[in-house]
């Protein structure tokens, strides 16, 4: 199970701040577009330090992402709180699944 995928995008990142934050939202519209014609269900698609983030729990999401231009790469991620405990915790229940 997933809670969103982490996007990945090359030379975006290079570009100075106004024509980047452009770029980033055709990179997300695209995003979009993709999980769409894919029936693919997601909450949101945002972006945050210079990665795109798709909040969904559909682990096809971080395939379909991958085949959008302009992306490097993509990564299904799960959250927890950021204590040591909880992602100590996390890790061990992960790696009984592995």
């Amino acid at each position: 199970m997933i809670d969103a995928v982490i996007v990945r995008y090359g030379e975006l990142a290079l570009k100075n701040k106004g024509t980047r934050r452009w770029y980033e939202k055709i990179l997300m519209q695209n995003i979009k577009g993709m999980l769409n014609s894919l029936n693919i269900s997601y909450s949101d698609v945002s972006r945050e330090w210079g990665r795109i983030f798709v909040h969904t729990t559909d682990p096809k999401a971080a395939k379909a992402t991958s085949n959008v231009f302009g992306v490097v790469s993509t990564s299904p991620v799960r959250t927890t709180e950021a204590t040591l405990e909880n992602i100590a915790q996390y890790a061990e229940d992960y790696a009984e699944n592995v």
